[in-house]
């Protein structure tokens, strides 16, 4: 019996019950070994599932590193308008612990009349946003 055509084909099975087919075939000259041919298609078809496992794999990166970047985009957008509302904040208590100064000033000076309490209470105020010179 003379061998002209062989046909090889490998079923890769995956965990999510989805299966990939590879065959090959290839025409053999008269002198070529049919097991040797055989051999080789087999390790082709292997080769050929692997670069498939490869790229999907590679697909997959490609978009993690996609989702990764927009989601760092959002991030630092996060952080710009934080900082933007962190400055406006420092700017107003700024503001606010300046016009506790002039009270404590004006009532030093008597120009000002408060009760004692009172004033302890925009001392303690002062404390609290930080600006207790």
């Amino acid at each position: 019996m003379k061998v002209v055509e062989i046909y090889v084909e490998r079923l890769k099975s995956y965990g999510d019950f989805s299966n990939r087919r590879v065959g090959l075939r290839a025409v053999l000259d008269g002198g070529e070994n049919v097991k040797d041919a055989y051999l080789k298609l087999a390790r082709e078809c292997e080769t050929l599932l692997d670069l498939r496992d490869i790229e999907a794999d590679i697909e997959l990166v490609e978009r993690r590193k996609k989702e990764y970047e927009e989601r760092y985009k959002e991030l630092q957008t996060l952080v710009e308008e934080y900082n933007k509302i962190r400055e406006e904040l420092r700017s107003e208590l700024r503001n606010i612990s300046e016009e506790l100064s002039k009270i404590e000033r004006l009532y030093e000076e008597k120009e000002l009349k408060l009760k004692e309490s009172i004033l302890e209470k925009l001392r303690r105020i002062r404390q609290a946003i930080g600006y207790d010179p």
